[in-house]
């Protein structure tokens, strides 16, 4: 029983590196935050910085004494790290298999899948909770009103937040909802093989809009898209930690894979005005 062939370092970066390639709920989510990962129970803060006040000065006032400066309030989230996935599976030849880089490749590519689809359903939930600003119920999605739920969601955004400019909206879409927003509504659909395994579909009225098949749904079966700001959720990237060993009862190695705690979401509020 040789692992010479499997070096944990390297299969752990290729997984990592095949997480942030495919992915489509994290691309949208704001990551970054102070602290490190590494364990379990560690707590990471997401920062948003406060907005100074602005003063009006007119013709006549304008070579007095500036205002007196004031001190911006920043406001933060701390989020705990408190979440695990994990994966432990069999594989024939370790050392055989993780010696040619196709089969490499491809077990990176199992693992890192399997995880993403945990963390995708994982934030997708989010949109069930309580944090969320408005539930906008649309029946039978079709062509012909498509664009409404991501309309009305817009307006509530718009209005809640301050700088519409800056707002930097994301739309996570089912693919039932995709196809009925792509031949009428959809522009500058992407060509670029790596946005496009991140689930970029296209823009809609300066809305990125991103397909997943891990939107959540509800004991009534609606699928709750999601239309938000890069702010509205933060995510701590996850740690991969991956061990190759041979199973007591078996004469097959074995591969066991966990995320280090670290893949957690939450709502991050947008402050005061």
């Amino acid at each position: 029983m040789s692992y010479q062939n499997f070096v944990p370092a390297l299969v752990e970066a290729g997984v990592i590196r095949e997480m942030e390639e495919v992915n489509v709920f994290q691309s949208t989510c704001k990551t970054d935050f102070e602290g490190s990962v590494s364990a379990r129970g560690e707590t990471v803060k997401f920062k948003n910085l406060g907005t100074p006040t602005v003063h009006s000065l007119t013709r006549a006032s304008k070579n007095a004494e500036l205002p007196t400066r004031e001190v911006i309030e920043d406001f933060a989230v701390l989020l705990p790290i408190n979440q695990l996935a994990v994966v432990n599976f069999e594989v024939s030849d370790i050392d055989a298999e993780f010696a040619d880089e196709n089969l490499k490749a491809e077990h990176e590519k199992k693992i890192a899948r399997a995880f993403n689809k945990e963390i995708e359903q994982y934030i997708g939930k989010l949109a069930l909770g309580s944090n969320v600003l408005k539930v906008i119920t649309i029946d039978d999605v079709s062509e012909t009103n498509a664009t409404k739920p991501i309309d009305n969601a817009f307006v509530e955004l718009a209005e809640a937040n301050p700088s519409v400019d800056a707002l930097d909206l994301h739309a996570i879409v089912d693919p039932h909802m995709y196809v009925c927003l792509k031949n009428k509504y959809l522009t500058d659909s992407t060509n670029n093989v790596k946005e496009w395994r991140n689930g970029k579909v296209g823009e809609y009225a300066g809305i990125e809009i991103r397909m997943s098949n891990n939107v959540a749904r509800d004991t009534d079966g609606y699928r709750y898209i999601m239309v938000k700001t890069k702010d509205a959720i933060g995510y701590a990237r996850p740690i991969m930690q991956i061990e190759a060993y041979r199973p007591e009862n078996s004469f097959k190695d074995a591969i066991k894979a966990q995320t280090g705690s670290s893949n957690v979401v939450r709502i991050i509020p947008t402050g005061p005005d």
